[in-house]
C-alpha cells in the first residue's frame, strides 16, 4: 500500500451528490480504497464530467481510510443538475394550481429526497427554492438588480427573502453557480437579487428549518407573470455539513451549527411613523429589524437600509438586543428627496462576517424588500393639521443640514 501517498490525498472533482437537498457525499468511513462516485448528467465545453469532491485521510498505513466530503459551512450548493438527473427523473416538479392574489399564479414546486439516500446523516438545512428572473428594478449603491411586476417584469410576489446566490452572473462556477435546469427558459434572465421560498420537511421536532431525509416538500409560489415573453430560471439551494454525531439519532443535535446557512436565514421588519411618517414633504419612519441567524448575532457584520427613491446611499442600523433566537436593530428612514407619494421598494442587507472570505460567486449576505409608502400631505387627517407636517418638515432639514440659528 502506498500509505505515503494516500496520507491526506485529495480527490478534487466537484461535489455532486444530494443530500437531502444538499450535497455532499454518499460514502461512509469503509475500509476499501474504492470511492463510488454518483456522475452529474452533462458535461462542460472541454468535455469534463462533473464528479465529486472528497478528501482521504489516513493516520497510518495499517489503518481504514477516513472518506471525508469536503464541504465549507459557507459553502452554498446548486443542487438542480442532480434532481433532475436520469435517476431521479421526478424528485423536483413543478405544477399550475390556479390563480393567486393581486393577479399572480400559484405554482406548486415539489422536492423529493432521493430514495437511494434516505438515511438520516443526509438530513438537510434550509433548502431554498430561487425564482431567477429578469430585473428592472436597480439598487445603485448595492449594484443589484430585482423584479418588479410595476416595471413589467415577473415577480415572485410571496419570497420569503432575497439571496444573490446561483443569479446568471454565476454562471461557470459549477455547482456552485447558476445552472440551467430543464423547466427553465433557454434565455438567461438578468436579475442579480432573487426572491426565493424555504422548503422544510412537517416534522414536529423541526426546529432548524430541516429537510429531512426521505421526505417531501411542495410550496406554493405565486408568481406575477409579465404580459409578453417570460423569461425565467431557478436553482434549489442547499446547505449541509457532515454530522458531529454518527449516526445520526436526532437531526436536531447530531448536526452542528455549520450545517446551517452561514448567513441569516430570515429578516422580518416592523414600520412605526413617527408623527406625521414619511410624506412628500419630509417626515420619518422607523424600522425595527428582527434578525434570525443560527449562529448568532456575534456573525452579523453590518445591517443597512438602501432606498434609493427616498435617500442616496445606505444608513446602517443600530444593534438594540439579543433574544433567544434573534436579535433586535433599529433605524430611522427620512425622505430628504421629496420622493412623490406612492410605494417604493428599500433594500434592507444583513451582511456576515464570513463575507470577507468566501468566493466572489458566494455572497453570504440575506436580503429583504420592504415596501414603503410615501403619504401625500393632501391625505393626511384634518385633526392634524398642518403644523406638524411643517415641524416634521423642519426638523428633518435640522437633521440633514443642521440648526440654523436666526
Amino acid at each position: 500500500m502506498r500509505g505515503n501517498i494516500l496520507f491526506k490525498a485529495m480527490l478534487t472533482f466537484v461535489i455532486a451528490n444530494f443530500i437531502s437537498g444538499c450535497a455532499g457525499s454518499p460514502v461512509e468511513p469503509d475500509n476499501t480504497h474504492t470511492l463510488p462516485v454518483t456522475k452529474i448528467p452533462g458535461s462542460s465545453p472541454t468535455g469534463h464530467q462533473l464528479w465529486g469532491y472528497w478528501i482521504i485521510h489516513s493516520e497510518n498505513p495499517d489503518k481504514p481510510l477516513e472518506v471525508i466530503p469536503a464541504r465549507q459551512a459557507l459553502m452554498h450548493l446548486n443542487i438542480i443538475n442532480f434532481l433532475e438527473s436520469s435517476s431521479c427523473s421526478d424528485c423536483l416538479k413543478f405544477a399550475f394550481a390556479g390563480d393567486g392574489p393581486d393577479g399572480s399564479k400559484n405554482i406548486d414546486v415539489t422536492i423529493k429526497h432521493p430514495p437511494y439516500l434516505n438515511k438520516t446523516n443526509f438530513t438537510g438545512f434550509d433548502v431554498r427554492g430561487i425564482t431567477i428572473l429578469n430585473g428592472s428594478k436597480y439598487f445603485a449603491e448595492s449594484g443589484l438588480t430585482m423584479s418588479l411586476s410595476e416595471l413589467g417584469d415577473g415577480e415572485l410576489i410571496n419570497a420569503d427573502g432575497y439571496t444573490t446566490l446561483h443569479n446568471p452572473e454565476t454562471l461557470g462556477n459549477g455547482i456552485e453557480g447558476y445552472i440551467k435546469g430543464k423547466f427553465a427558459s433557454s434565455e438567461l434572465p438578468n436579475a442579480t437579487l432573487n426572491g426565493y421560498k424555504r422548503h422544510v420537511t412537517e416534522e414536529a421536532d423541526n426546529i432548524r428549518n430541516a429537510f429531512y431525509a426521505g421526505k417531501i416538500s411542495t410550496v406554493t409560489y405565486q408568481i406575477k407573470f409579465p404580459s409578453g415573453p417570460f423569461t425565467f430560471g431557478y436553482a434549489i439551494d442547499a446547505s449541509w455539513a457532515p454530522p458531529i454525531k454518527k449516526p445520526v439519532e436526532d437531526p436536531m443535535k447530531d448536526f452542528g451549527p455549520e450545517a446551517n446557512c452561514a448567513e441569516a436565514w430570515k429578516i422580518s421588519v416592523q414600520q412605526v411613523e413617527i408623527s406625521a411618517g414619511l410624506t412628500e414633504i419630509g417626515g420619518r419612519s422607523e424600522l425595527i429589524i428582527d434578525v434570525f441567524d443560527w449562529q448568532g448575532a456575534d456573525t452579523i457584520s453590518t445591517v443597512k437600509v438602501e432606498c434609493p427613491e427616498l435617500y442616496d446611499g445606505n444608513v446602517a442600523a443600530q444593534f438594540v438586543e439579543n433574544y433567544s433566537d434573534h436579535s433586535e436593530w433599529q433605524i430611522i428612514i427620512t425622505n430628504p428627496k421629496f420622493a412623490d407619494p406612492g410605494t417604493y421598494q428599500c433594500l434592507i442587507k444583513v451582511e456576515d462576517t464570513e463575507n470577507t472570505d468566501s468566493k466572489p460567486w458566494l455572497d453570504l449576505t440575506a436580503y429583504q424588500i420592504l415596501k414603503v409608502n410615501i403619504s401625500s400631505v393632501d391625505t393626511k387627517s384634518e385633526t392634524e393639521p398642518n403644523r406638524l407636517l411643517i415641524n416634521t418638515v423642519i426638523r428633518d432639514f435640522s437633521l440633514t443640514f443642521g440648526s440654523i440659528s436666526n
